[in-house]
């Protein structure tokens, strides 16, 4: 494997590690706003969703943490950020 290969690699392995993190932020958020929609409309809430939704809205903060640090390990910051933004970007137009 060359050194190229390992890199893109790492870059693809640290964009789902964000998407990841992105994916449970949306679902704690998601399950948040269901729960207070019927906290609203039946004066009841779900015992799961008050446990479950700031767990997952604390996981993907975690994972975003994690994902960010691992990605400056060895790089400089801006070059990296630029190296993801432009892979979560996909191809130029």
């Amino acid at each position: 494997m060359t050194k190229r290969t390992t890199e893109q690699r790492t870059t693809e392995q640290l964009v789902q590690e964000v998407q990841d993190a992105n994916t449970c932020l949306a679902l704690g958020a998601g399950l948040g706003a269901f729960g207070v929609g019927t906290t609203l409309l039946a004066g009841a809430t779900c015992p799961l969703c008050v446990i479950l939704a700031p767990a997952l809205v604390g996981a993907g903060i975690v994972k975003r943490y994690v994902a960010s640090r691992r990605g400056c390990a060895g790089a400089e910051v801006d070059d990296h950020a630029t190296a993801v933004d432009a892979t979560l970007a996909g191809p130029a137009a």
